[in-house]
């Protein structure tokens, strides 16, 4: 039976993939170069330094790349600022539900702990976590399994007791190596066939979940 669900933070509670990727476009255009939804796609999931090694990577050593991630991390300040976090339709809901229905519910974010933080706070959902754990509280970040790994023990659960709910390709290799049944709510990225093997639900939006939990035993299936 399941005790716990372990919910990932941008992408799959807030829409915050869309305008970072719009902030790094726009600064590395002005910059005079390019960011093709490609190389976007590439940090979705993974820790910031994990996502600035990758990318340093792409580009030419000439390129002022500190410059340019100082740029993007002002846009997206501007852009927060004047319009806020937008949550997800259903997971306010969502959330209810599982906490109502006596589940754990806790937090499995590759976004380092003072941003996932304000994240939080800022979008009203902070209360609903009994465990948030944060990409700077594992040594390896997704898809490795340490942060699920790391959010089970807190909650002092097996890990196959947990199911993960997450947007990413990154995200839903991670869970699926811990062992952990996966709940997929895609985002900006259509997952590939297998990424989608590796889940035991796609949904097309959190609003579904109670729905998906309320069947049945609430047992996961391979089959759907």
């Amino acid at each position: 039976m399941i005790s716990a669900i372990i919910f990932d933070l941008d992408g799959t509670l807030i829409d915050t993939e869309r305008p970072t990727q719009r902030a790094w476009q726009t600064a590395m255009s002005e910059f005079g170069l390019s960011m093709p939804d490609s190389m976007y796609a590439l940090s979705i999931g993974r820790t910031a330094p994990d996502t600035f090694r990758i990318w340093r990577e792409m580009v030419d050593d000439d390129v002022p790349f500190e410059q340019i991630r100082l740029r993007a991390v002002a846009l997206v300040d501007e852009e927060r600022t004047r319009q806020g976090i937008r949550v997800f339709p259903g997971v306010v809901e969502s959330l209810t539900f599982v906490t109502t229905a006596r589940l754990a519910c806790a937090l499995a974010t590759s976004t380092f702990r003072a941003g996932a933080e304000k994240k939080l706070h800022h979008a009203g959902l902070r209360d609903f976590f009994s465990v948030v754990v944060c990409g700077d509280d594992v040594s390896a970040s997704k898809p490795a399994p340490d942060i699920y790994l790391e959010t089970a023990r807190r909650l002092g659960l097996a890990p196959a007791l947990c199911v993960a709910v997450e947007d990413s390709e990154n995200g839903v290799r991670s869970a699926h190596s811990a062992g952990m049944p996966v709940v997929l709510v895609p985002d900006l990225v259509a997952p590939s066939p297998e990424v989608r093997a590796m889940a035991d639900v796609v949904l097309s939006s959190l609003g579904e979940l109670p729905g998906w939990l309320q069947g049945g035993d609430r047992r996961p299936s391979r089959d759907q």
